[in-house]
């Protein structure tokens, strides 16, 4: 489905959702200045994102929450997981003995734990039609829970396509190819063969080409791949989880992936492919959004020599006749179940947050997207961080200005929420992973031992060996998920 037929269903939703929850008045619940509301908020910023959080939450302090009666108190984690073992800790006390914070910026997964719990509020309360309208249509739609607003977008993320220009230049002039082969995922798995060749083809050493390309998040790759390819792997209705994996798509993603990388052409050699790229063993990857800060400017060869290089941001690529999709990512804040009054004051925290320059400084200033439509518009961008003194490097602006425009003119995805949806996704990411990493290993040993490459990778690659590795997958994801 298009984007914009998207907009208009998310509009046609909005409406009835409105005419039948009556929320085209939200609740108004008078505040006393003079006897302030204390509003406290967990979140897992840290670094740039902490430093700029808390400068905004003091602002709002000092402006905004003065006139009406809210104190914002914020504190970190320092991490997404440590955050995650705050909140279980909490719901494994009986109800009367938590003590959640007013707010808590969090993944789906934890608002699903919490909603299960009828721990979170509608913020349909809160927002009128007309604000939440503002809002991008599928940042906005990933908050929901059936009917219910839970999950508030305050800053996203998306992935994109980072190539190493410098090494990639003499690559594409000796053999003739152009960027354009990034576009799609058939183009680079085609081209990281012919780049393992020219490589090999360098040395006297026989098969020691050099992989081309290299993945941080399988599980995305197989999420947003399977549902551009018009068969999603997850599918939920009524908090129900169904689990299709469709032999011609997911064989589609394993001839992308899992194909190229026993041959060498592909490579994961560090935590994330970024250090990848600084090593110079690979030229190219997918990875978040946000993580463009951590992208080298130079690569470390093993006789620690270095080299400058150019980075280029690029959007991520599709499969060959299917439409532009990508995953949106981030964590977004709930409201916890109070009284009114904590309620609506935290409510005004997320509307004053949210709004246009607010949003883009910290969106700026963390790596991360603006959620409001207007937000979504990279000259502006580019001005708030000019005239704010925010800063930012050259990559990160070059990854916000791909973002916004994949955020424009992409069909946006996401992870839905079911029990135990991050023990899947986490089985999702660890299969594919493991089994070619072993693989890999198994076709090296048959290289040593004389074999061709393509004579080696077949031996592993067949069709009985695929659907071993399918059927095992989906024996594990709907134990999981309680199918």
């Amino acid at each position: 489905m298009k984007k914009r037929e998207i907009g208009l269903l998310l509009g046609v939703f909005f409406s009835v959702a409105c005419v039948l929850g009556g929320c085209e008045s939200t609740k108004k619940v008078v505040l006393d200045p003079k006897d302030p509301v204390t509003i406290d908020i967990w979140t897992y910023y840290n670094a740039n994102a902490k430093a700029s959080f808390d400068e905004l939450v003091q602002e709002f302090n000092d402006s905004v929450g003065a006139e009406n009666g809210v104190i914002v108190k914020a504190s970190s984690s320092g991490g997404v997981d440590e955050l995650v073992k705050q909140v279980d800790m909490e719901l494994l006390k009986e109800k009367s003995d938590r003590d959640l914070p007013e707010i808590v910026g969090c993944y789906m997964d934890t608002a699903y734990q919490i909603y299960q719990e009828d721990g979170l509020v509608d913020l349909n309360h809160y927002f009128t039609e007309k604000e939440l309208s503002e809002y991008v249509d599928a940042y906005l739609q990933e908050g929901y829970i059936g009917d219910d607003l839970v999950l508030f977008p305050v800053a996203k993320s998306t992935e994109i396509l980072a190539l190493n220009e410098t090494d990639w230049e003499e690559f594409s002039r000796e053999c003739g190819v152009s960027e354009d082969i990034f576009s799609t995922w058939e183009g680079i798995a085609d081209t990281a063969k012919k780049y393992y060749e020219w490589t090999d083809a360098k040395t006297e050493t026989p098969n020691d080409g050099k992989a081309m390309f290299g993945q941080d998040s399988l599980a995305n790759y197989m999420n947003v791949g399977s549902s551009q390819l018009g068969q999603p792997i997850f599918t939920v209705n009524n908090n129900k989880v169904k689990i299709t994996l469709d032999e011609v798509v997911m064989k589609k993603l394993w001839d992308n992936y899992y194909v190229p990388y026993i041959s060498g052409y592909y490579g994961s050699y560090g935590r994330f492919r970024s250090d990848d790229m600084q090593m110079g063993n690979i030229i190219s990857c997918v990875s978040s959004s946000t993580s463009a800060a951590f992208l080298p400017s130079e690569v470390t060869l093993n006789d620690e020599s270095t080299y400058p290089i150019n980075i280029k941001i690029m959007e991520l690529p599709r499969f060959l006749d299917t439409e532009n999709e990508a995953v949106q990512q981030g964590a977004g804040m709930v409201l916890t179940k109070s009284d009114e009054k904590h309620e609506y004051g935290a409510s005004l925290f997320l509307k004053w947050f949210t709004e246009k320059e607010q949003n883009v400084r910290f969106s700026a200033a963390s790596s991360y997207l603006p959620v409001k439509k207007d937000s979504n518009d990279y000259s502006y961008i580019e001005k708030q961080i000019d005239s704010n003194g925010i800063l930012c490097k050259d990559i990160v602006k070059q990854a916000l200005e791909v973002s916004v425009q994949q955020v424009n003119t992409y069909q946006l995805t996401h992870s839905h929420p079911f029990t135990n949806s991050s023990t899947a996704r986490s089985i999702l990411e660890d299969s594919l992973f493991e089994l070619e990493e072993k693989d890999r290993q198994q076709v090296v040993k048959l290289l040593d031992s004389g074999i061709s490459l393509d004579d080696a990778v077949a031996q592993i690659n067949t069709e009985e060996h695929y659907q071993e590795w399918l059927q095992e997958l989906y024996s594990n994801l709907n134990k999981i998920a309680g199918v």
